[in-house]
């Protein structure tokens, strides 16, 4: 659960069009989990519209980082790491419980 509560609190701190951004990175690292550690296979267009998403986040975190002030800089790219930290362990979460289930 306390992936939970560190994916929302970063949520507030983060510009809408980040924390948008952001969300969307879930699908890459669901897709890239799934492939390497369940062994599942995906079509390449979905391929490819993951990797559109990846490139749209990272874009958007170095946009961040280049055109704020230090402070705000700092600040948002800590929330951001956090944010894509428990992302990965929302992502581990969900695969697991859906192969216990599905086995």
């Amino acid at each position: 659960m306390w992936y939970a509560f560190f994916l929302f609190w970063p949520a507030n701190m983060l510009p809408i069009w980040l924390l948008v951004s952001l969300l969307q990175f879930f699908i890459p690292l669901n897709m890239l989990f799934r492939s390497c550690c369940l062994g599942l296979k995906h079509y390449t267009v979905h391929a490819i519209a993951s990797f559109v998403i990846m490139a749209a986040a990272l874009i958007n975190i170095v946009d961040v980082s280049e055109h704020h002030e230090t402070l705000s800089q700092s600040s948002y790219l800590h929330y951001t790491f956090l944010f894509l930290l428990c992302s990965l362990f929302d992502v581990v979460s969900h695969a697991l419980k859906e192969s216990i289930v599905r086995n």
